[in-house]
């Protein structure tokens, strides 16, 4: 009878302790997207999120975008859940920046990061009509002139610091122009820069039509799309710039679920199907283990952080130029300010202000102001100079029939004519005498 229970509860501690339960995954399993929703980040992410759920077919990858801050209120998240393996983050490279810049508090190291599934390799860019058919020529022009090349620089990014790095090994500075990395691509387009250094993936488009001509790549090994294009490395830079993506988990998951895990992202990554998807995408499947990818990214963090020190010192700045919103920024600041005067006037004196600039608004600063909002808006789409022209025609007509009661044709010609003439007039100022880069269409100006 002993025995017949003793063998009982055998059999009890045998099944319990292979129930679905502890066969990991047993339920669905969460992963952050620390970036929006349509970007490079979450749609090479869902790519490879669909294919890795092929790898657990009883359970579903629930995707969630957390994004904000660098990517940092997502690995925030992440850093916050339970170490069970089901909340898993796509990490790219820039957490290792955000922690450079001083935005965020954590590293690769506050993280059990299980292994790196994809990268995206930079590139520096030149306009197709360029003067420079090699990196070579390109350098001894920025030696020989540095202010004759304006480059492109997304502040802060990885494509910031892979600049830093040709700076460095080649003891130059470029006149920088800071915008965002998607306007970036409409400024080389209309030789407001004359280089910047970007993601293949986002600029392969351009290379293919002809617009685009790459002068060397972040690669270690030349990519296959470009045979003709050397590598830095070959170019006699040493360190890394690929843009990494890999799964991150909490610190303290089970070495057990880290180790399912990562057999699951090989398998992917070695997927034909998998690999001709991401490479239409513009990126490369590669595949590193938990310890290798540890090694990578030790390496990227130390890379990031030698340069970092060229940032701290403030020697990187030179002659910064303004970004894309410097002028419309600078007019709502300006009439912001007008109209804050105009408020503390009125309080302070208790009587109407008698300027004559800002008597022109009375009464009428809402209407303004909506019209000032609809050109910061329409400048993104319409570019400076068409939004600036609609934006005086606008307001100057409305003005002068307000004010007047009288408007006529000969009236609305001359107000269509100084506008015209004001925003052509601001335009050649602003872009070929301050040289400040100002929002284009997509006719060039």
């Amino acid at each position: 009878m002993r025995k017949a229970i003793l063998l009982l509860m055998c059999m009890i501690f045998i099944l319990t302790g292979c129930t679905p339960q502890n066969i990991y995954p047993s339920r669905d399993i969460t992963v952050i997207i620390p970036f929006p929703a349509g970007g490079g980040t979450d749609v090479s992410g869902r790519a490879f999120l669909n294919e890795l759920n092929k790898q657990f077919p009883n359970i579903s990858i629930v995707v969630t975008n957390i994004n904000g801050a660098s990517g940092t209120i997502g690995a925030n998240e992440l850093y916050n859940s339970k170490a069970d393996g089901y909340t898993l983050m796509v990490a790219g490279s820039a957490l290792n920046i955000a922690y450079e810049m001083g935005i965020f508090d954590k590293t690769f190291k506050n993280y059990q990061p299980v292994s790196r599934y994809l990268t995206s390799e930079l590139g520096l860019y030149v306009n197709a009509n360029s003067p420079y058919q090699t990196y070579e020529e390109f350098i001894n022009a920025a030696k020989s002139d540095p202010e004759s090349i304006i480059m492109g620089v997304s502040s802060g990014t990885l494509n910031h610091f892979a600049t830093l790095a040709i700076e460095d090994q080649n003891d130059i500075k470029f006149k920088n122009a800071v915008n965002t990395t998607n306007a970036l691509v409409t400024d080389l387009m209309s030789e407001r820069v004359q280089a910047y250094v970007g993601a293949v993936s986002q600029n392969s488009a351009y290379i293919k039509s002809g617009d685009f001509r790459c002068l060397g790549v972040y690669k270690e090994n030349r990519h296959s799309d470009m045979p003709d294009v050397p590598t830095f490395e070959e170019l006699g830079i040493d360190m890394d710039f690929t843009q990494m993506f890999g799964i991150w988990a909490p610190i303290g998951t089970p070495p057990e679920i880290i180790e399912t895990l990562d057999d699951a992202i090989k398998v992917v990554c070695e997927s034909q199907s998998y690999i001709e998807t991401v490479t239409t995408l513009g990126y490369t499947s590669s595949y590193l283990d938990t310890q290798e990818y540890k090694i990578t990214l030790a390496q990227s963090l130390e890379d990031i952080n030698v340069l970092g020190e060229t940032l701290n010192d403030g020697s990187s700045e030179n002659s910064l130029l303004s970004g894309t919103y410097t002028v419309p920024t600078g007019v709502a600041i300006f009439v912001g300010v007008l109209l804050l005067l105009k408020l503390i006037l009125k309080i302070v004196n208790k009587e109407k202000l008698e300027v004559k600039f800002l008597s022109l608004y009375q009464g009428k600063s809402t209407v303004f102001l909506a019209g000032l909002l609809a050109y910061l808006i329409s400048m993104e789409i319409l570019g400076y100079m068409v939004s600036t022209i609609l934006f005086l025609i606008g307001m100057t007509w409305y003005l002068e029939k307000s004010t007047t009661n009288a408007m006529n044709k000969k009236i609305f010609i001359r107000i269509i004519l100084t506008s015209v003439s004001f925003a052509v007039i601001t335009y050649i100022f602003f872009v070929y005498v301050a040289q400040i880069i100002i929002p284009v269409n997509f006719l060039g100006f």
